[in-house]
């Protein structure tokens, strides 16, 4: 499902959330090999990856962000993942599946 975001929520965006979500569709690109759906997976990832981020640094000052990067880059790349990774959208944006997750 795609939808068009309301405009006033993306000019309240600051620059550097507009850089998360591109880093977002760049993450889903690697992990599938060509463009696809961009999900709060890949924009999680992105936000990992930067490292400003108050959950990156909340997570390394933990010692786990090196294994958490690691652990989500791997079920991104994930055969399962990927299989399941065309899946439909309902109107509320929640995956319409079988029960099985990636």
């Amino acid at each position: 499902m795609t939808r068009e975001l309301d405009p006033e929520v993306v000019a309240r965006l600051t620059p550097r959330m507009v850089t998360t979500l591109e880093n977002a569709g760049a993450e889903d690109t690697a992990a599938a090999g060509e463009p696809g759906a961009v999900g709060t997976e890949h924009v999680f990832l992105a936000i990992l990856r930067d490292p400003d981020a108050v959950p990156t640094q909340v997570l390394k000052g933990m010692g786990v962000l090196d294994a958490v990067i690691s652990e989500l880059s791997s079920v991104l790349r994930s055969e399962r993942y990927l299989q399941n990774s065309n899946r439909v959208y309902n109107e509320e944006g929640h995956a319409d599946r079988d029960g099985e997750g990636p």
